[in-house]
């Protein structure tokens, strides 16, 4: 019995744990010097479970001898954390006992920590595990650390694992417990590192996958066993990755961002993978010849894009790519004088973005797809044709520029609808629009500029209704509108400024309705406007100006003064014809605003031109007196007043300002007297609107606003 009592008496004393854990500072504790490590278990006699967090930041603290008591850690373990960062503490004997740290353990500034010994029993981090950190764009960071050897027992982390700048690591032995990565995986800036041995056990990692300025890496064979990344695979600025092998077993990415990897070659490593579920980014990789690799991807949930890679001659591998749901976004690859391997490709749902590919001649390759976002084919200098776009019927927009040797718009000859703006711009060597001859409807804007041999806009022959407005600007070849002959209606304004070779506007002929401004400017060869006979209706300004060779105002004699906003005609020194029937009835309303300066004598000012009205055939009389509505401005419901002098059939159409009929009243046959029809607009939003009255020749329109 006394032998064994001298036993637990020689225990107690050479033994500093005490027999019960017990919890403590629930406010956690920070050491700054290497005297309170010594002092606490005299401070703190029995905690062996810190509560809350612990930091170890002093710069000369050497040992953690004082800690060997410790366990746990309920918060976060925080060792440097200083500047001047931390020269004296070498390894992490001390903490030999604890097992558990349920927030962050982070190693910041510790320039003479070579390895982790004393973490040999740590089992789980509950937050995330720090091996440097980046803030400001400074790295506080562990330079000489050797080895993880010590973390071999380590099974769990509940968080992201961050090995920044860990400048002398050359693998990652010691984590071969870890399976499952709860955050990200970020692996950045560490220049020594050769293998990523010691993640062979993972399998999946929730969040990213980042892998990025490790210029020793050679491959990523200790992802062996990876099926699954959540977010982002990141692979960036690994000077010495070939390929991708060792991501044999990834089958799912949530997007994939592989850029500036100087060696690279293909992308073998990714054959498992099926389907992205979000962006696959190919970008600036200066040897990759090919994407071999992309073999089995059918289906990209946003954004494909191939930028900046010089060596790229082939993108064969994406042979079994059918959908991509964001853009397609192919720029600057100087190589690649194909798009085959883009064949069963079938929608795109944004934009298909084809941009200084100076190899291209042609867009071979997208044969099969019927839709699109839009289009977006721009400075690409040999491409000659739109030749394999064959199948597209829409598309969102259609922006067209910079492309020096396209001669015209061959490939788009199915392409019957764009919903949003066309842009054609700059291509010198386009001379007409041909290609685009199925095209009935454009939704938003039609802009034509700058495109030095373009003469006419043949091609356009079948446009019925541009939705927005059309603006034609710069384009020194143009000598008419010919192509426009079927275009009755636009919904906003149509603008013709600084067509220097412009003569006339046939090809406008049976247009009816410009829905905003008709502004006509700097035409110096413009000497008609007589193909404008059929415009009845202009939504806001009329504004002729720097017209040198434009004698008459022929032309725009049919247009409703009352649909009229304002009214310019400045400028134009051969202009002295000005009293057509349309511009003297404006000048008869009572608040007409006017500003004519600059013109020949007889359209020089308000003035002159009211004296050469007087002068005209009094038209015949119409069978219209008035049309009034009331309330205007209105939230729901108006009443359309209008009184015939004699009987007549009306007809009542209500257009938006995009020349849009919103709603429509059919031919009825009314007696002499006043009439009155309610309009109930719940069914149209906020806005201005323009009704128009018909009895047979004669017409009134006038401006309402729903608020």
């Amino acid at each position: 019995m006394k032998r064994i009592f001298l036993f637990v008496i020689l225990l107690l004393a050479g033994y500093q744990m005490p027999l019960f854990s017990q919890s403590c500072l629930p406010e956690g504790i920070t050491f700054t010097t290497q005297a309170q490590i010594d002092s606490f278990q005299i401070n703190y006699p029995g905690c062996t479970m810190i509560e809350g967090d612990v930091d170890i930041m002093g710069i000369n603290i050497s040992n953690l001898n004082g800690l060997i008591v410790l366990t746990s850690i309920g918060g976060s373990l925080r060792i440097g954390h200083s500047i001047p960062p931390s020269r004296a503490l070498v390894n992490l004997t001390g903490l030999d006992n604890l097992t558990f740290i349920g927030g962050n353990l982070s190693f910041w500034s510790n320039d003479s920590l070579t390895t982790l010994t004393g973490l040999e029993n740590l089992e789980t981090i509950g937050g995330d595990f720090y091996l440097g950190y980046s803030m400001y764009g400074n790295y506080y960071n562990t330079p000489n650390l050797l080895s993880l050897n010590a973390l071999t027992s380590l099974h769990q982390i509940g968080g992201s694992v961050y090995i920044w700048k860990c400048e002398s690591l050359t693998d990652l032995t010691g984590l071969e417990q870890i399976s499952h990565i709860h955050g990200d995986m970020d692996i950045h800036l560490n220049q020594s590192l050769v293998s990523l041995s010691g993640l062979d056990a993972i399998d999946t990692i929730e969040g990213s996958l980042k892998i990025g300025w490790n210029e020793a890496l050679i491959n990523l064979n200790g992802l062996v066993n990876l099926n699954y990344t959540g977010e982002e695979l990141n692979m960036t600025g690994n000077s010495d990755l070939n390929d991708l092998t060792g991501l044999a077993n990834l089958n799912y990415i949530g997007s994939a961002w592989i850029q500036d990897n100087e060696n690279l070659i293909n992308l073998t490593g990714l054959e498992n993978i099926s389907s992205v579920g979000g962006t696959l980014s190919v970008l600036d990789n200066a040897s990759l010849a090919d994407l071999s690799g992309l073999e089995n991807i059918e289906t990209i949930e946003d954004e494909l894009e191939i930028r900046w890679n010089p060596s790229l001659s082939s993108l064969a591998a994406l042979g079994n790519l059918t959908s991509i749901n964001g853009d397609l976004a192919i720029e600057c690859n100087p190589s690649l004088v194909t798009l085959a391997g883009l064949n069963e490709l079938t929608y795109v749902e944004s934009i298909i973005e084809i941009t200084n590919n100076n190899s291209l001649t042609d867009l071979t390759g997208l044969e099969s797809i019927t839709g699109t976002g839009g289009l977006w084919i721009s400075e690409n200098e040999n491409l000659a044709s739109l030749s394999g776009l064959d199948m597209l019927f829409s598309a969102g927009m259609l922006h067209i520029d910079n492309n020096d040797a396209l001669q015209d718009l061959t490939g788009l000859n199915h392409l019957t609808s764009i919903e949003d703006n066309v842009l054609i711009r700059n291509n010198d060597a386009l001379a007409s629009l041909n290609g685009a001859d199925n095209l009935i409807f454009i939704g938003g804007n039609i802009e034509i500029k700058e495109n030095a041999v373009l003469k006419n806009l043949s091609g356009f022959e079948n446009l019925t209704h541009v939705g927005g407005s059309i603006g034609i600007y710069n384009s020194p070849a143009l000598t008419d509108l010919t192509g426009l002959n079927n275009l009755s209606s636009i919904g906003g304004y149509l603008q013709l400024d600084g067509d220097s070779a412009l003569i006339s506007l046939e090809g406008l002929n049976n247009l009816d309705t410009i829905g905003g401004i008709l502004d006509i400017a700097s035409n110096p060869t413009l000497v008609s406007l007589t193909a404008l006979g059929n415009v009845s209706l202009v939504g806001e300004s009329i504004s002729i100006w720097n017209n040198d060779l434009l004698v008459s105002l022929s032309g725009l004699d049919n247009i409703e003064a009352g649909s009229v906003f304002s009214l310019g005609i400045g400028n134009n020194p051969s202009l002295s014809e000005c009293a057509v029937q349309s511009i003297c009835n404006y000048l008869a309303m009572p608040h007409a605003s006017v500003f004519i300066e600059g013109n020949a004598p007889g359209c020089n000012t308000p003035e002159e031109i009211k004296q050469a009205c007087d002068s005209l055939p009094v038209p015949e009389i119409s069978k219209l007196c008035s049309l009034m509505i009331h309330p205007n401005p209105f939230s729901e419901v108006t009443m359309i007043s209008f009184e015939l002098d004699s009987p007549a059939g009306v007809e009542i159409k209500i257009y938006d300002r995009l020349g849009r009929i919103v709603r429509e009243f059919s031919r009825q046959n009314y007696p002499t007297g006043t009439h009155s029809i309610t309009w109930q607009a719940e069914e149209v939003p906020e806005g201005i609107y323009l009704i128009r009255l018909q009895t047979g020749k004669d017409n009134i329109t006038r401006k309402i606003v729903k608020l």
